[in-house]
Formats: C-alpha cells, structure tokens, sequence
C-alpha cells in the first residue's frame, strides 16, 4: 500500500476486539473511512479529515468528526484510491 499525501481514499477496516468475560469475545463491526492521506508508513496510515462509519450499522463513528484518523495496516482489509 502506497498512497500519496493528499490522496483521498476509502479504507475499510476491522476495528480492535473487546474480550468479555472469561469464554465470550465480541468483535466489533468493519468500519469505513473516507478522508485524505495525511501520512503512511510501514505500519500505519493517518487519515486527515475522516468520516468514519460502522459498515454494518451505518452509524458514524466516533459521533463528533475527529481532525485525525489514526489507522494501524494491519486492521486495513482494502484502500480504494478516490477522485475528488
């Protein structure tokens, strides 16, 4: 994956599991992330500008729109490259 600074894309991505109780884990839903490349490195990739939502539920997420998305490669299952 490499993406130019300024580059507006679409990430689809796992967010981290919640374990609850000693035999019950909880995933939570694939979310989806529209902004700009702010930066991207070996690990990571930082999303200027996001709007981030739960695929499933189609509820934006978090509530109020972060400056910042901060996005490990490793929970990245697909980056669409966009046009405008």
């Amino acid at each position: 994956m490499t993406n130019k600074e300024g580059q507006r894309v679409n990430i689809v991505w796992r967010d981290a599991v919640i374990y609850k109780h000693r035999y019950l884990d909880e995933a939570l839903h694939e979310m989806e992330t529209v902004g700009y490349v702010a930066k991207e490195t070996e690990d990571y990739i930082i999303i200027s500008n996001p709007v981030t939502r739960n695929i499933k539920d189609n509820v934006k997420h978090p509530s109020k729109s972060p400056t910042f998305y901060f996005i490990p490669k490793k929970m990245i299952q697909n980056i669409d490259k966009l046009t405008s």
